[in-house]
């Protein structure tokens, strides 16, 4: 049995951990790389729901088309497509500095904020006049459920109309 010292170890873990986030090892981010992007249609178009839940009630819904695209062929959107819900509630949901902020309306976007060859990253954002309450990412997996806690009581899920059982959870934070 061969034992390593410290800096052996180090060394190897370190390049190890290079390596594996080398766009040489197969990562291709080019042009011509296909991604997946919303409010778009091909031959082999999909479709994702989008949905928020707050105490267990629907707030939100919608449903958009998605498609591989070459990341090159992306074109800038003017305006961007931004999607608005409201509801009423306390914005101490969020965090607990808003506590002193009354009982209102709370309004809600979903964007898209990146391609992924495997995903949607959606941007999430809460506020209310004057004040943004949150601002975060739910990656929307293209072939499994994906739900998100977003505040206390307070859900994003994306769901493929073709999946039905498989889920993936993000846990508060993450």
């Amino acid at each position: 049995m061969r034992s390593y010292s410290i800096p052996h170890t180090f060394a190897f873990l370190w390049l190890s951990s290079a390596l594996s986030f080398s766009p040489l090892l197969g990562q291709d981010t080019s042009s011509h790389q296909l991604v997946w992007h919303w409010f778009t249609t091909s031959s082999q178009s999909e479709t994702l729901r989008v949905r928020v839940t707050f105490k267990g009630k629907s707030i939100y819904r919608s449903s958009f088309p998605v498609a591989k695209i070459e990341r090159g062929r992306i074109q800038p959107e003017r305006p961007q497509k931004i999607l608005e819900f409201s509801f009423n509630g306390e914005p101490k949901i969020f965090d607990t500095e808003f506590n002193a902020y009354p009982f209102q309306r709370i309004t809600g976007n979903i964007w898209e904020a990146g391609c992924d060859p495997n995903d949607i990253l959606l941007g999430v954002s809460f506020d209310i006049p004057k004040r943004i309450l949150l601002n975060t990412i739910h990656i929307a997996l293209i072939g499994q459920v994906a739900r998100s806690q977003l505040a206390e009581g307070l859900f994003i899920e994306t769901i493929p109309l073709h999946v039905k059982a498989k889920r993936a959870t993000t846990p508060p934070g993450h």
